[in-house]
């Protein structure tokens, strides 16, 4: 018998962003996701949150309490949390017609996990670009200390 979490999965479209850091994963996403009208993950950006206390309602307590103290702690949240993480993303509204994953996996050991528990994957897209670039980008990224806007002052 199919769970009504299994049947909401099917419903959704999962694409993949990779490419090194710099190459535009986040930009493009934010711009497809309200083209697509899919949520946008970037599991870094929501670790940060989740350390800021500034996640959904419907985010898992305990999850969050696990996840603050091992970074308190200085430790790496495992791949097992990560995926996790994308789980309790899932059941948020704005993720009722899919998701772009920014970034992930970055590890072989986190698609295992994730094929593991039955997630699909829709669309995968590498994004490139030459070497030089990417380091002018990000030699020229700055983010506001206000705010947290994320801006670029290289003449790309």
């Amino acid at each position: 018998m199919m769970t009504h979490s299994s049947r909401y999965y099917f419903a959704q479209k999962f694409v993949f962003f990779f490419g090194a850091p710099g190459v535009g994963k986040g930009t493009y996403s934010k711009l497809l996701k309200t083209d697509l009208k899919l949520n946008h993950i970037s599991t870094g950006d929501e670790i940060r949150k989740i350390v800021k206390g500034h996640t959904s309602s419907t985010f898992d307590p305990a999850l969050k309490e696990e996840i603050k103290d091992l970074i308190n702690a200085g430790k790496f949240v495992s791949d097992e949390i990560v995926i996790d993480i994308i789980k309790e993303k899932l059941k948020e509204p704005e993720s009722a017609r899919g998701v772009i994953l920014d970034g992930f996996p970055r590890t072989k050991s986190q698609l295992d996990i994730y094929d593991k528990k039955g997630l699909p994957i829709d669309l995968v897209v590498n994004l490139e670009l030459h070497r030089s670039i990417i380091f002018e980008k990000l030699k020229g990224r700055r983010i506001c200390h206000n705010c947290g806007t994320s801006y670029n002052v290289s003449n790309i």
